[in-house]
């Protein structure tokens, strides 16, 4: 059924008028429903069962398609440009936002789509998924952590941009486009990394508590 799926999938965009991207994620999509066919009737259902989750995995190598892409990325400029809003309140920074603007004497900011930070989340929703799987066994701990994921990227974004920014406004305007904005991505994923490893402890440390108190309980 998954291979027969995946040749009409295959098929059907052969014949469709698709934009490049569309097409390659359709392309990608039936390979990878194809891979899971194959390996189900090799093996069988028991074995396809098993390995649920690596078979479910290669779903993340298929591109979004661009209007799931260009809704994530609104969601997350939009979001970001809010928690960076928030950071300069917090702070008590002389700016002025003006929607996806933010002024400042002297400088004008703009938070563009380019800064939305799709990859970087993206790597880390696919490492949280990855990182639920590995080390935590309920569904409702594992659930809880793939949904932090999302606050975080959000988070991480805003505290880029508002770093920038205020680099760029305090110590020299050349920062908003040197080494800073161009590899300093990857400080800002290392600390959504660091507070994803903390809710994973704490998640653990919930686990371990539910199963000591069901024990007693039996």
């Amino acid at each position: 059924m998954l291979v027969l799926t995946s040749v009409v999938a295959f098929e059907a965009a052969q014949r469709t008028h698709l934009s490049e991207n569309d097409f390659l994620s359709v392309m990608v999509l039936s390979w990878a429903v194809l891979l899971g066919g194959i390996f189900w009737a090799a093996y069988g259902s028991r074995a396809a069962k098993e390995a649920m989750f690596p078979l479910a995995f290669l779903l993340f190598m298929v591109p979004l398609p661009e209007a799931a892409l260009d809704a994530t990325t609104r969601f997350l400029q939009s979001w970001s440009t809010e928690t960076a809003s928030v950071i300069f309140n917090l702070i008590g920074a002389p700016v002025q936002r003006d929607g996806y603007f933010f002024h400042l004497p002297g400088l004008t900011v703009e938070v563009a789509k380019q800064c939305s930070g799709i990859r970087s989340s993206m790597a880390l929703f696919i490492s949280g998924v990855l990182a639920a799987h590995l080390f935590l066994r309920t569904w409702p701990a594992k659930s809880a952590l793939i949904a932090l994921v999302v606050p975080l990227a959000v988070l991480k974004n805003g505290l880029r941009i508002a770093a920038l920014t205020l680099s760029g406004y305090y110590i020299d305007e050349r920062m908003l486009y040197g080494s800073l904005h161009t590899n300093g991505g990857m400080l800002f994923f290392a600390i959504a990394v660091a507070f994803a490893g903390a809710g994973i402890w704490l998640l653990r440390a919930v686990e371990r508590k539910a199963v000591k108190k069901n024990a007693a309980g039996a």
